[in-house]
């Protein structure tokens, strides 16, 4: 195999508003499986190479293969899949209101599981043949930001409720539901309507994600062992059993076992943690 690649760009307007970061890969991965731990924004990937096996949902084993164009709404909890033996994708980061974007009810439809993109995007079933014609990575990139900007170019503006409430909640994952609506002058009611219709969850759901986030990015993997108190404390998890509740649900690990493993590897696999099995 050749050496990996790595092409990763900021979306310009008018995709803009909608997605965070689009990038191509291609790179062996470091074991077959990879357990992927849920996050405060949805994915759409391209696959390029042969198929990718989704095999856990939490504690619920299976078997569906993705061949070609899917999306990952925002998860609640951890999925592991099988790699491929060469990694080659070219994919998109929706931003966190942004998903709302492919269509009415789709965000919601989406929410917890792992489709076929030609189940929300027309047209999505042929990318994958379009993209393996590109000469090389910038092509294929170029290619795949063309498709989407096409895919969402009648695309509604997200709610500007919805985009508020995300970069608060991104600010503080601790603000009550009942001071941010009280904040943004809006009802409860009309918070969790627009916030669920842009994002696919609650907000104390996708609170839950920024704060799951948060912990993650504050461990110090390449120091001492952390004392997970100290973290616990630090990043708004108001007693150590909501942590322990939380991080299994989302990792599937004890903190050490997690701890190790992503050591093992290095702080760019903290949300996306190799293993030799499932």
């Amino acid at each position: 195999m050749g050496e990996p690649v790595s092409v990763a760009r900021m979306p310009d307007p008018p995709l803009a508003p909608h997605l965070r970061a689009v990038w191509y890969l291609e790179i062996p991965p470091e074991q077959p499986f990879e357990r992927i731990l849920p996050q405060p924004a949805a994915h759409l990937i391209v696959n390029l190479s042969t198929p990718y096996q989704l095999v856990r949902q939490g504690d619920r084993r299976m078997r569906v293969p993705f061949a070609g164009a899917f999306i990952s709404g925002l998860q609640r909890e951890h999925l592991v899949i099988e790699n491929p033996p060469l990694i080659r994708q070219v994919g998109a980061e929706f931003a966190p209101a942004g998903v709302g974007a492919l269509g009415p009810g789709v965000a919601a439809r989406i929410a917890g599981r792992v489709v076929d993109a030609a189940e929300v995007i027309a047209g999505a079933g042929a990318w994958r043949d379009e993209l393996l014609t590109a000469s090389d990575p910038q092509s294929a990139l170029d290619a795949f930001v063309r498709l989407l900007g096409d895919a969402l170019a009648d695309a509604a503006p997200a709610s500007a409720v919805a985009v508020a409430a995300c970069a608060a909640i991104d600010a503080d994952p601790d603000l009550p539901i009942a001071a941010l609506a009280e904040q943004l002058e809006v009802t409860r009611a009309r918070l969790l309507s627009e916030v669920r219709a842009a994002c696919g969850i609650p907000p104390k759901a996708y609170a839950d994600l920024v704060r799951f986030r948060r912990f993650v990015d504050a461990i110090p993997f390449d120091g001492e062992t952390p004392r997970w108190a100290d973290l616990v404390a630090a990043t708004g998890y108001y007693d150590q059993p909501h942590f322990i509740r939380s991080f299994k649900r989302f990792t599937g690990y004890t903190p050490s076992a997690y701890y190790a493993g992503v050591s093992r590897y290095g702080r760019e696999f903290a949300l996306f943690v190799p293993s030799d099995d499932d």
